[in-house]
């Protein structure tokens, strides 16, 4: 989802909650702190994961990006 507060009710109510309901660990990266590069960092999130929820409202080119990363991945089934 794009960095935005427009997004907060989207991310908290429609997937936050849930994903963690149904037993997932939902996380956002923008609210993560971490040292070292932000895009390895991100596609080592998306290598390690087992699903990825997107919201494409906004038409934001880097969740599309990210979505094609998860898409062409070894391990992920769609």
């Amino acid at each position: 989802m794009p960095f935005s507060d427009d997004y907060l009710d989207e991310w908290e109510i429609g997937v936050f909650e849930s994903a963690n309901a149904a037993g997932f660990l939902c996380e956002r990266m923008d609210v993560e702190v971490f040292v070292g590069d932000v895009l390895a960092q991100i596609k080592d999130r998306i290598d390690s994961c087992s699903l990825l929820i997107a919201i494409l409202t906004g038409e934001n080119p880097n969740v599309y990006l990210e979505i094609g990363y998860a898409w062409g991945g070894k391990n992920q089934q769609f």
